[in-house]
């Protein structure tokens, strides 16, 4: 790290100090933690216990449930309910003026906003700090960030020594610009969406840029499902390691990818995940997809207590790198990106993943089942693409023969209201989902 970096990175840790050093308290529990297997399973019991009773305690929605200790006690919810008796879920401890409000992105439906306490947005910090360092990370130094709404002031763009990354319109102009600053402003660390990375990676690699051309240490891809394909396009354009971090704007840190064995490590420390059987409300069979269930240790503020995100992920015993707790072998994405074939078979998002296997010159893609058996693939390419009857020949082939299937080319896909740009969308579900609310 540069003098300056340092010099970042001491000031962080002495103000966190001064403040009462609630960062480096938290910092140090998630990493004692994630060393000592019995050590989070007690303080995780703990936490758990004073949740519930919290929980019980101080909101209308919860009152039902006192003297409850066992998270299947607690009915499984979904965001719907929680917005149509949100006031229900707000405890009566804290001061509404004292509270920091996050608001899901309204992606995959309509904003829901959520009540965080302090200690829990100083958790959130350390929890980034900590997994951050899985990559290569320090305090201080240079890194980029995608942000699309609130921007930092200047001032504290200068003191994190950030850069914000904002792909609202990835057109070329746009694609060479981050190049220019990736190659000339010294930048470390990325964390960025996998289909932002991708993007500026494949323009570099048209470009004729090489991994020297480059300081990265590491990268971070977050929001959005990394694929293989992704991930080594991205490694070899940059010439560094990328991990998936697995994350919700209102909890935090769910799970990060390990360096070593590959799995998402969960963050038991702040949670309790639970996989979920995808019709009932019991766990999924091993090695089985199912839906994911969260218990936020430190969502004292708005208690959420077996909250459903609307994903699908699969549940495992150990990472390959010898750690010992519970990990996510598999992370399917949202439900409303399952898709299915012209039979009415789902499909694993992996077969999408598949059919762009090895595609040269494009820049963005994004899959689309617009009903049974008719889909669309929107492509954004560069120069020289000539391989559509590849990709139609593998889609059809998983699709089956009574597939409808049309080729879209655009010059941008643009973002939905989170930023994100979910490389398959069904519409469909969406509609029918819709249709069953009205």
């Amino acid at each position: 790290m540069s003098v300056g970096e340092r010099a970042r990175g001491l000031a962080y840790w002495t103000l966190d100090r001064v403040r009462g050093g609630r960062v480096a308290f938290h910092h140090q529990d998630l990493a004692l933690q994630d060393g000592a297997p019995e050590l989070l399973a007690e303080r995780q019991t703990e936490r758990l216990q004073d949740l519930l009773s919290h929980a019980c305690r101080t909101t209308a929605y919860y009152a039902p449930f006192a003297g409850a200790t066992e998270l299947s006690q607690f009915p499984v919810l979904q965001k719907r309910f929680i917005r149509e008796r949100h006031a229900d879920f707000l405890s009566s401890a804290y001061p509404s003026d004292s509270l920091t409000t996050r608001t899901t992105s309204g992606s995959y439906g309509t904003p829901l906003a959520f009540y965080l306490t302090r200690e829990k947005m100083l958790r959130h910090q350390a929890e980034i700090i900590y997994y951050a360092r899985w990559a290569g990370y320090e305090v201080g130094c240079r890194h980029v960030q995608t942000r699309f709404m609130v921007i930092p002031s200047r001032l504290k763009l200068w003191m994190l020594n950030r850069v914000v990354m904002n792909p609202t319109s990835m057109t070329e102009e746009w694609l060479a610009a981050q190049r220019e600053m990736l190659r000339t402003e010294s930048i470390k660390f990325i964390v960025s969406f996998p289909s932002v990375l991708a993007g500026i990676a494949s323009y570099c690699r048209t470009c004729g840029d090489t991994p020297d051309d480059y300081r990265l240490r590491g990268i971070i891809a977050t929001a959005e499902q990394l694929s293989e394909d992704a991930r080594s396009l991205i490694e070899t354009t940059f010439g560094c390691p990328v991990l998936s971090r697995y994350t919700a704007e209102e909890l935090g840190i769910l799970a990060q990818e390990c360096p070593t064995g590959k799995q998402h490590h969960l963050n038991g420390g702040s949670h309790v995940i639970e996989v979920l059987d995808r019709d009932r409300d019991v766990p999924a069979a091993p090695g089985e997809a199912g839906r994911v269930v969260v218990t936020d240790l430190w969502s004292h503020a708005m208690p959420l207590i077996r909250y459903e995100l609307g994903d699908i992920a699969v549940m495992g015993e150990r990472c390959a790198c010898g750690w010992e707790g519970p990990v996510l072998t598999q992370i399917q994405g949202r439900i409303t990106e399952t898709i299915y074939d012209a039979a009415g078979n789902r499909l694993v998002p992996f077969v999408i993943n598949h059919a762009m296997g090895g595609v040269d010159n494009v820049i963005q893609y994004q899959f689309v089942q617009h009903d049974h058996g008719r889909y669309r693939m929107r492509l954004c390419v560069m120069p020289g693409f000539a391989q559509e009857d590849v990709i139609r020949g593998r889609l059809l082939h998983a699709l089956g023969p009574k597939a409808s299937l049309d080729f879209e080319y655009v010059e941008d896909i643009p973002p939905l209201p989170s930023g994100k740009r979910p490389y398959i969308v069904n519409e469909m579900e969406a509609r029918h989902r819709t249709d069953a609310v009205l």
